[in-house]
Formats: structure tokens, sequence, C-alpha cells
């Protein structure tokens, strides 16, 4: 029952605001035509909303541009609110089914603050804009858990709008799951994307949108990124699709962290793209590769997993001046960290890119490079390969510099080319209890302080002074690496008499010497000496254990 002091307005036909075909939304128009008079809304008696799926309508279009066209659209059961932050336009618990032909809702031309939620768009369009909803010039708009599934082409689509938020949303069974334009500052979460023909997620020159949380599974492509910068993609999954889990394609500063890109032909692929992260990402058991890098400079790529891949981390055709640091590539079928140039297109080299405390165990080779100049390869562990590093062909003046390279069965470094020239290989720990060492084909390698062994490297330990009084005990000893170019890192634990001694009474002084201020204990004569004893530990050494009779 309506309130019987609500003012009524008089429609005309002429003054009916929805801009609609009149073949084709018929149905919209008769729900118009049924009330032929609107009542102002009474903010103190709003109506509970109805089950979700209770209204069935063909589409919804409001248009920004016509006045009065959103305060027109609250006169129906399913839309409230009047446009404001504080009170949006609230439109609900609708089930559109689009007959095949447009957009299901169609919002333009708006900055009214509006909220479209649980409701359900399919069948919508196969036009080249058509859409389960389309915001087309729009902002300050939510969507929130809604079902916009098995639509012709778009699921959800946004077009130079900006500021608006899609939450929570399903876009499945699409041609395209998500799809935005010329858009930006939005704020895309927690949303499915999945078994779309194409593309579950794709930005196409769209800046400065947050993308996390979502879920791109079982599409063509994953999650794509064409022409658009200055992006966030967080905490998605991207698997299972037919091509790549994430893509950035001439795009340049944007985040791509904490995303899972497994089971695709490529998880993570940057293509002429510049200057993005790729940050805490796996990118596991993919068909070809884990992070596939072509014409793309200056990223960093840190701290991500990739492993049981063809290739982990491939670097391929004009990568320059990109930072590998603190990866994990194990298990691979052919390679760790491959980088490759081409020797006849000009440029086309990967150079001065920095490979550094990664971790690669168990692929064919750790790390290799093929017509690539000038690259630092410093502090990674490469653990049983067949051959720990490889240069091969016109690699030259890189630096391969303290590496761990351990129990690589046929060479642990190897430069294969007398075409790659001044490569410089020094103090590098290298392991190996059958293999080669290094081999070197190269010309003028500087090889320089490397340490060789079957086992790794441990400590001497010498005790170079004592001195007392009633006060205190100083002892000087001198700890030297069996490493000829020294150690870092180094922890030392001790006890004096079976008493740990505090770590600040251990000072080191320079030149692999330690002061250790102890509190004396007096021995009569006769009786046994005091003990002191230790335990020395540093990266890539064997713990070594010391006593001594005092």
């Amino acid at each position: 029952m309506r309130t019987k002091n609500k003012t009524k307005l008089i429609i005309i036909s002429l003054g009916i605001i929805f801009a609609i075909s009149t073949n084709s939304k018929s149905n919209f128009i008769d729900q118009l035509n049924k009330n032929d008079s609107l009542e102002i809304r009474d903010e103190l008696n709003l109506k509970k909303p109805k089950n979700s799926g209770f209204w069935s309508l063909n589409f919804i279009h409001v248009d920004g541009n016509i006045i009065g066209n959103w305060s027109a659209t609250t006169a129906l059961d399913w839309c409230s609110g009047d446009g404001t932050w504080g009170n949006p336009y609230v439109i609900e618990n609708v089930t559109i089914n689009a007959s095949g032909t447009g957009s299901g809702i169609l919002i333009g031309n708006s900055n009214d603050y509006f909220i479209i939620r649980n409701s359900m768009v399919y069948n919508s369009g196969s036009g080249n804009e058509d859409a389960g909803i389309k915001l087309q010039s729009v902002s300050n708009g939510t969507l929130i858990n809604n079902n916009f599934s098995n639509n012709n082409n778009f699921g959800i689509y946004l077009d130079n709008s900006s500021n608006n938020k899609v939450s929570g949303n399903s876009a499945n069974d699409n041609k395209h799951g998500i799809y935005l334009q010329y858009s930006s500052y939005n704020n895309i979460s927690g949303n499915n994307a999945n078994n779309n023909t194409n593309y579950g997620i794709y930005l196409w020159e769209s800046v400065n949108n947050m993308l996390s949380g979502n879920n791109a599974t079982n599409n063509r492509y994953g999650i794509d990124l064409r022409d658009s910068d200055n992006n966030m993609v967080s905490g998605s999954t991207a698997n299972n699709n037919t091509e790549w889990g994430i893509h950035l394609y001439e795009s340049v500063n944007n985040t791509l962290s904490g995303n899972t890109a497994t089971n695709n032909d490529r998880g993570i692929f940057l293509e002429n793209s510049n200057s993005n992260t790729v940050l805490g990402n796996t990118a596991n058991n993919n068909t070809g590769w884990g992070i596939h890098l072509i014409f793309s400079s200056y990223n960093t790529i840190s701290g991500n997993t990739a492993t049981n891949n063809d290739y982990g981390i491939h670097l391929e055709l004009g990568c320059d001046n990109n930072t590998l640091s603190g990866n994990t590539a194990n298990n691979n079928t052919y390679y760790g960290i491959y980088l490759t140039g081409f020797l006849f297109i000009l440029f086309d080299n990967c150079d001065n890119n920095t490979i550094s405390g990664n971790t690669l165990n168990d692929n064919l080779i750790g790390i290799y490079l093929v017509y690539s100049d000038n690259n630092v390869i410093y502090n990674n562990t490469i653990l049983y390969h067949d051959l720990g590093i490889l240069l091969l062909s016109d690699s030259d003046r890189n630096k391969i510099w303290e590496n761990y390279v351990y129990i690589n069965t046929n060479v642990s470094i190897s430069i294969s080319s007398a075409t790659c020239n001044e490569n410089n290989i020094e103090r590098n720990i290298i392991v190996n209890d059958g293999g080669k060492f290094i081999s070197d084909f190269g010309t003028d390698t500087l090889i320089n302080l490397n340490y060789f062994g079957k086992t790794p490297p441990s400590f001497v330990i010498n005790v170079i002074a004592q001195s007392f009084s009633s006060i205190i005990f100083n002892i000087t000893i001198k700890i030297s690496s069996e490493l000829n170019f020294g150690t870092r890192e180094l922890s030392i634990q001790m006890w004096w008499n079976g008493i740990l001694v505090p770590s600040n009474d251990i000072e080191d002084i320079g030149n692999s010497l330690f002061n250790i201020s102890l509190t004396p204990i007096f021995v009569e004569p006769g009786e046994n000496p005091i003990l002191l004893n230790m335990t020395l530990g540093a990266p890539y050494h064997k713990d070594k254990y010391y006593q001594t009779l005092i």
C-alpha cells in the first residue's frame, strides 16, 4: 500500500526520458506506463528489497545526459536512492534476459553515485560494444555481487569510465569477461572471469586501475593489459588459460604482485613493456614459460617462483637493463634463467641486465646466455644441473661474480665459444665432486680468486693474543675463511666454561680479527683449564666447530 500523503507527478508520453528503442525495449517502457503517475519516494518509508531475481526485465538504460533520467528510474520498484554519496541510486535484484540484442544494462554519461547489486544479466548481443553491463563515460558507480555470465560479447564493459568499483561479480562464459578501455582509477576486485572464449580480464589504454583478488581461469587469455600504464594487478589467479596467465603489451609502470599464473602456456608474459615490477608471483607448471620477456627493458623481476615449466625465466630479444633478483626457478625442463639475443638483428641482444640472489636447482642449465653482453651474474645459488652457467655465441663482457655453483654434473661454469670475449669469472664458490669446475673456450676471459673444491669451504681459527686482569679477560682470535677472497655474514656462537658469551662481547676489529671480552676465571696450579668453544657459520660454508682449553 502506498503512503497517502505522497505527492503524485503526472507523466505525459513526451516526458518519458529513457533513451530506448520502443520495438526491442517494450518491457521497460511498459513498466513505466503501468504507473500513470509516479510518486516521490519517501526516504523514511523505503521498501525492503525483494528476493534476487524477482524482477524480470529485458534491459535497463540510464542516460545521465537526459535530465531526470535517473530520478524517473527510482519510480520503479527495483531502483531507489537520490544519487548522492550518502544515498546512491540502487538497482538490485533484477534478472535480465537481453534476448541477444544490445547490452542488458547500459549506464551512460553519469557522475551520480549508484550501486548495481545482486542482479543477473545474460544473453546480451554480439555487437562490437554489447555487454551484460556497459558503463560508458561513467564515474562513481559500484557493481557488486552480480552475475554477468553467458553473454555473446562482453560480460562487464567499462568505456571511458573512471572511479568505479567492480567487486564480487561473475563474468563467465562470455566472449570476454571484464573489459576496460580508456578507463582509469577503477577498482576491480574479487571477480570471477572464467571460461570466456577470449579474455578473462582485458585493459586497453587504461591507466591507474587497481585489479586485486580476481580469478581469470580457463579462458584463452587470462589477464591482459595493452597500452595500459600505472596499473596494479595483485593477488589474482590466472590459471589454466590456453595462451597466457598475465600479459603486458606496450605497457609501462605496472605492478604485478602476488599473483598465481599456473598451467598456462606462458605464466607471465611482458612484451614491448618497460619499467614494470613483477614481484612475488607464482608461475609454475606452465607448458612453455614461467616468466617471459620480449623486447622489454628496465623491469624488476623479483621474488617470484617459476618452477616445473619448460623455461623458468626467459629474456628474449632486446631485453636490456632488467633486474632479476631473489627469484626461485627450479625443476624446469631446460633453463632456470635464459637470456637470448639474435645475431642478425641490430640492438636485439639482451644487455646490461643484473641477475642476483636467485636460487636455481635441478634445471638442465642454471643460467644460460646467448648473444648477451655486459650482464652481471652475482650471488646466485646454482645447484644440481648438467651445466651451472653457460655462455655461448657472442656473449661479451659479462661479470660472473660470487655465485655458489654446487654439484653440476658436467661443467660448473662454461664459456663455450671463442666469440665470447672479455668475460670475468671471479670470486665464485664452485663445488664439484666429479665434473669440471670451469671450461673456458672464450677469448680474453679473466678467471680470478675462485674457490674450487669437492666440499664447501670452511674456516681456520687461530688464537692471536690474550690479556687479563682481575676484572676482565681479553682474547683476540683470527677467523679466516678457506676462500681466498673472504666471506660475509659470518655468525659466531661462543661459550666460555659452558656459558654463552653475549654477542656484544664479541667485537669485529677488522682484518678477520675479533676481540672477545670474558669474565676471568682463576685456575690454581694443577686444576683443569677452562674450555672456550664456538660454532661458526656463513653463506655457502660448512659450519665449523672449534674448541680450545685456556
